[in-house]
C-alpha cells in the first residue's frame, strides 16, 4: 500500500515521507534537484519523476514491470525508465502501471497490462515503454 506522501520543492528537490522514508520530510537519494514532476503508484509504493531534461526515472515495487527499466525486480532506487526518447510533458502512475505523454505527441506505457488498461492492444504486461495504440 502506498503509505508515504511526498512533495517537489521550488529547488526540484522531491522530499518523501510515510512507510520507507520516515516521520519527517526527507529528500529522496538522487533526487536532490533537477525534477519537475513526481507522480506515485496506488497500492505499488512506486514513485516516478520527470526530471527537468525531459528524462524519466522510477523507483518501488517492479514485480510487473511497473519501473519500465527492462526488468521486473523491485528496487529501492532511482532507474532511468528505458526508451523515452523524446522529452516527458506528463506522466500518470496508477495501479502497478505508468504512462507518459512525450513532446512529440506520443503517449507511452508500461507495467501491468491486466484488463489492457495500458492500452497496447492486448493484456501482457510490458517492463519497458510500449507506445499507445491511438485511433
Amino acid at each position: 500500500m502506498n503509505d508515504f506522501t511526498c512533495a517537489l520543492t521550488q529547488a526540484g528537490a522531491v522530499m518523501c515521507w510515510g512507510t520507507g522514508y520516515g516521520a519527517t520530510p526527507a529528500v529522496v537519494p538522487g533526487l536532490e534537484s533537477g525534477v519537475s514532476a513526481i507522480t506515485t503508484g496506488h497500492a505499488a509504493s512506486n514513485l516516478c519523476v520527470i526530471l527537468q531534461n525531459g528524462g524519466v526515472k522510477c523507483k518501488g515495487n517492479g514485480t510487473a514491470g511497473q519501473l519500465g527499466n527492462g526488468q521486473n525486480k523491485s528496487l529501492n532506487v532511482m532507474v532511468d525508465v528505458i526508451g523515452v526518447e523524446a522529452p516527458a510533458i506528463s506522466l500518470s502512475t496508477s495501479l502497478a502501471s505508468s504512462c507518459v505523454v512525450l513532446s512529440n505527441g506520443k503517449t507511452l506505457c508500461w507495467g501491468n497490462n491486466g484488463n489492457g488498461r495500458l492500452g497496447v492492444g492486448d493484456t501482457a504486461n510490458r517492463n519497458v515503454p510500449t507506445p499507445v495504440v491511438l485511433p
